[in-house]
């Protein structure tokens, strides 16, 4: 399915011809004590489609982002949001791409009637562009590794 500035949202029976390619952008958010858990489940997600991924090609028709993302609900409010779970572009994170990407995101995000979206990130120039984009920062995430 085409969206635009060559994103296409991959459907289902197309996973498996990107997996490998899907598999390397998420590497990052990856528990390296154990990656299959989290490949494995990613994979049974994005084939049933309760994770969407998107793809970002140039006219040469080069792999260049993916992106992986979920409709979610806050067991609270039952409001829906869209969450971002995984963005990965061979490309440095321009002010453009990033609000081509949003503009995408906010269109998928109304059809499903989402109230907004979100996604946690550790790269700060991603958050930098997020804020002068409309994003807040919400909450912070603190962690005690063991």
């Amino acid at each position: 399915m085409l969206t635009n500035d060559n994103m296409y949202k991959l459907l289902p029976f197309q996973i498996p011809k990107f997996w490998e390619a899907i598999k390397q952008a998420t590497v990052a958010k990856v528990d390296s004590k154990n990656p299959q858990f989290y490949w494995n489940r990613l994979l049974q997600d994005l084939l049933s489609d309760k994770r969407q991924c998107f793809i970002g090609i140039n006219d040469e028709r080069i792999l260049l982002r993916v992106l992986i993302i979920s409709i979610r609900g806050d067991e609270e409010t039952g409001e829906k949001y869209l969450s971002i779970e995984s963005y990965y572009s061979s490309e440095a994170l321009s002010m453009t791409l990033w609000v081509k990407t949003i503009g995408i995101l906010k269109q998928l995000a109304t059809v499903e009637g989402c109230s907004s979206i979100s996604f946690i990130s550790s790269d700060k120039s991603m958050r930098e562009l997020s804020i002068l984009n409309g994003f807040h920062e919400d909450s912070i995430d603190l962690v005690l590794e063991l």
